[in-house]
Formats: structure tokens, sequence, C-alpha cells
């Protein structure tokens, strides 16, 4: 005699199996739209997804109307960035469910004191951690200024707060510093200066007609200058400032200069849909490599070589980014409507975040041949070596040692320089390694009460003597240690924004090359 089907679990079984079946259309219908190569359809499509499971799984739990309908009311405040609305709407959703719970026995009893006991420990713990911005006051016309403008920018929101009445050159020991020019810019401010060492002014760049965003400056050979103009175009001036040409591209940190005297630079943020593990909306990095006369000669895509350096994890948080209640279709409808970018950089859609490139002068046997490139990948905490001929990823360490780190250099004995900028230690160091064992043989961090950090960007360049040049980028200055750490040069950007902070510098670089600073020097004469 057949046994009756249990009236209890088949239920649940038909609920499981629609599921199961949901979960899987969804699953294809999401590979095929992948393939459109398209972000924006996919972000819709993952957020409709998102809101029909919700939808579905309120159902099936039937939920209290006035729970469904300040869940509801949360997520509308959640996405409208309302705070304050936020945490009333989360309080009395807290006490509904209380008074509910209380209603049904000593057991939901005993959960909800112990439910209360928890919020009341976490609220002040969770308000004292939660970073508050101060309110910026508006210009007349209640539009912020250009300055204050750019600082919601996610780099510019890192800006050192503290104003110090400290400008220029503060401390120069001849005997041990290292004898060369300085070149540097205000990050995001048009124009650069070259200084010697006594921090006066020799020259300044400045074309009549410039946009904001200058990110980082190069001399070339011959001394003209090179111009990264952040998301914009990569830029070449000659000595008197004319704009030799121009390349709309969106180039971003970084100009290395080649022996035949091809520039290399990053470029992204190409938008792309990439299959992995599942479809993925991503801001790709490029590496390319232009004429001196700025005609672009070769291209390849940084996901196609580090593409296994990314994890089931990072999918996880692209689509967590993705069915975010404050990233809501209309923000990507906004976007696109205003021909703005989809993808904010510096979240879970830049898995990468290239920062830095540099270009190996040599054979090193076990690391890498002459012309292959050293890029460091901040969000990966991962520095390596990239084949751009063989587009291959050759020697790569980091994870588990570095913190976002920036702007690693091959040094002449082999060794690697690096600039780690520690964002989760809340101190920068400066670690010379072997890549050979990936032992760290030198370090260099300030152990002073107010040890030097910098959340982003900063520089490391080793100099002729084994002296260290050290850009801390957010606080706009730049020292020169030895060996031991003795400071002998020490620079803080004199100049200031609106609100008298001091100016970021990017990194400067000393020029020691004979050449370059032959041409510089010879045509700062001619200018006299």
């Amino acid at each position: 005699m057949p046994i009756p089907p249990d009236p209890v679990r088949a239920p649940k079984r038909r609920r499981l199996r629609n599921i199961l079946i949901f979960a899987g259309i969804a699953i294809v219908l999401g590979y095929l739209i992948g393939s459109l190569n398209d972000p924006f359809v996919l972000i819709l499509y993952g957020q409709a997804v998102f809101f029909v499971a919700a939808i579905v799984l309120l159902r099936a739990i039937r939920p209290n109307p006035i729970i469904l309908a300040l869940v509801i009311l949360l997520l509308a405040a959640q996405a409208l960035r309302q705070r304050e609305i936020s945490i009333v709407l989360g309080i009395a959703l807290l006490v509904v469910l209380a008074a509910l719970g209380w209603q049904r026995g000593p057991g939901w009893r005993k959960a909800v004191w112990i439910s209360l006991s928890l919020l009341i420990v976490a609220a002040p713990i969770i308000y004292v951690l939660q970073p508050h911005k101060p309110a910026q006051a508006l210009p007349a016309g209640g539009r912020p200024a250009t300055a204050a403008a750019f600082e919601s920018l996610p780099y510019l929101s890192h800006v050192d707060h503290r104003v110090e009445k400290k400008d220029g050159v503060l401390v120069y020991d001849p005997a041990a510093a290292f004898p060369g020019l300085n070149l540097y810019n205000s990050y995001y401010k048009p124009g650069a200066c070259l200084l010697d060492m006594a921090g006066n002014t020799l020259h300044t760049w400045l074309p009549q007609e410039s946009p904001y965003r200058w990110q980082y400056v190069t001399a070339c050979a011959n001394g003209d200058l090179l111009v990264c103009v952040e998301d914009t175009e990569l830029m070449r001036l000659d000595w008197d400032s004319r704009v030799l040409w121009r390349k709309p591209m969106r180039t971003h940190h970084e100009i290395a200069g080649a022996d035949n005297q091809d520039i290399y630079t990053l470029i992204s943020r190409e938008e792309v849909v990439l299959l992995h593990f599942l479809p993925v909306p991503i801001v790709d990095d490029y590496v390319v490599v232009l004429s001196p006369e700025g005609v672009v000669k070769k291209q390849i895509s940084l996901y196609k070589v580090l593409e296994k350096q990314l994890s089931i994890l990072n999918v996880v948080a692209i689509y967590a980014r993705i069915i975010n209640p404050q990233d809501l279709f209309w923000r990507a409808i906004t976007a696109r409507l205003s021909g703005r970018l989809l993808l904010p950089r510096v979240t879970s859609f830049d898995p990468f975040h290239t920062n830095s490139i540099s270009i190996l002068g040599r054979d090193v046997p076990g690391l890498g041949r002459r012309g292959n490139v050293l890029v460091s990948m901040r969000s990966l905490n991962l520095i390596g070596i990239v084949d751009i001929e063989a587009e291959t990823l050759n020697w790569a360490w980091g994870p588990g040692d570095l913190q976002e780190q920036h702007h690693p250099t091959l040094l002449d004995n082999g060794n690697l320089l690096v600039f780690d900028n520690g964002t989760k230690r809340k101190y920068s160091r400066i670690i010379e390694l072997d890549p050979r064992d990936k032992s760290i043989v030198w370090e260099y961090r300030d152990a002073g009460p107010a040890p030097f950090y910098s959340n982003w960007g900063g520089t490391a360049q080793r100099l002729g003597n084994g002296n260290t040049l050290i850009t801390e980028t957010s606080g706009g200055r730049v020292f020169e240690i030895t060996k031991d750490g003795k400071i002998v040069w020490d620079f803080y950007n004199p100049d200031k924004q609106g609100d008298g902070r001091r100016a970021s510098i990017y990194r400067m670089t000393r020029i020691v090359d004979p050449q370059i600073q032959s041409a510089l020097l010879k045509k700062t004469e001619e200018g006299r």
C-alpha cells in the first residue's frame, strides 16, 4: 500500500523546488544578459532579480503588515540616504518586533530581552565608530566652490586636515642629501613646479587653457613635460607650456618612459561585463604604450593577465554592491542619461585599481626580463611583474603583507622598493624586498607619537647615495632619509587649498638623470 504524502512536508518541498527553479532561471538569464557586455543592463537585471526574490520571500513568510510597511520604508530611507530617518524607522521596527514577540510566550520574551540588551550595548559603539562628516558651508548661490567640489571625489576626500604653518624646505643637509632637481605638482590643480634643493622655484609650467585633475607629471629627456590629467587626457608640454599634443584617454596614476622614448601609461576604466564564476560588471585597467608623438602602439587588458588573482569573494562583493539599496536603478539610469561613469571607482567594481607601472630596464634572473613592467594593484594588495608581450603575470607578492601599497620600483641591487600605505595599521612604511625569497631586507617607519602616514598615494625613490626620497601624499610633504632613518631634506607644499589646508602632492621626483638634468638646467639658464 503506497504511503500517502506528508501534508506538512509536501508544501515545503514545493516551495524549495520553486526556489531552486527560480534561482536556476535567474542564473541562466544572467549569463545571457551578461553576454551583451553592457554593465547597465546587467545591473538593472541584478536589482530586478533581488526585488523579485524579496517579494517572493515576503509572500512565503507572510509577515505582519506593519512589519512589511516598516521594512519598505526603511529600504526607501536607505536608498535616499536619509540616515536619521533610517534610525527612527529601525527603532520602530525593533519595537514592533518586540511587541509581537512578547505576546508569544516566555521563550520569545527572553529573546526580546537579549536583543534589546545587545542593541543598548551596540548602539553607542556603532555611533562612535561611524565617521561623521562636518557640514560644509556653501558660498553664495548654494553651489560648492570648484575646490570644494573636487574634494568630494574619492581621493580628495582623504586629504590631510592638518593646517600647519610650515612651507617649503625646512631641513636641508647639503653634505648628506643627494643633489638634484625636484619636480612636482599639487594634486588635481593645473600647473607643475621645478625646485632646486634649497626650495627655490626654477621654473613653472601652466598652459593658458588646462583642465583641473592634474594627477602626475614627469619630465622627458629633452625637457618637455608629460602630464597625466586623470580620467581625461595625456598631454605633452614644451618648456614654455605650449601644448605639443594631447591624447584624450582615461589615463590615471602613472607615466613611465622607455629607453626608446616610448611612453607607458595606465588607462581605465573601461566598463565591461566579464564571466568570472558569474557575469560581473567591472572597471578594467589597461597598460598602454604610445610613441613620443602620442600615437597608441599597444594596449593590453590587465584583467586577462590578473584574472586568476580574483576570487569568489570579489564576485560576492560586486553583487552585494549591485543589490545595495543605495545603488537602486534610478542611479544607474541617471548615470546613463547624463553620460557619467556607471561603475564608481575605488569600490568593489574596481577590483584591481592599478596605481603604478615601471619598466624593467634590464633582465633580472628569476624575476623578469628587460621591457617587462612592474605593476601595483592596490585593491588586491599585490605587486607583480607582467610580460606585456606574452600578457602573463610572471611574479607576484603582497597579500597578507601589503596594505593598499603604491609605487614599487626595481633597485640596482635587484631588490624592490615599495611604499606600503598601511591603511589598517594606520601607519605607513617603506620596505625593500628581496624578490627572490620574498623577504624584507630593510624597512623604514616613523616610530614617533605621530607616525608618518598616507592613507592613499605615497611614493619612495631610492637615490644614488642610498638615501630614499619619500612623498607623504595626503600631508603634502616630501622628505629624504638616510638608510638609518635620519631626515636630511624636508619639504612642505606651500600651496594651499581654499580652506587653508595644505594641498596634496601625489609624487615628487628627484631628477638625477644627467641628460634630463642638463636639458632642464640649460633651459633655465636660457630663460634668465
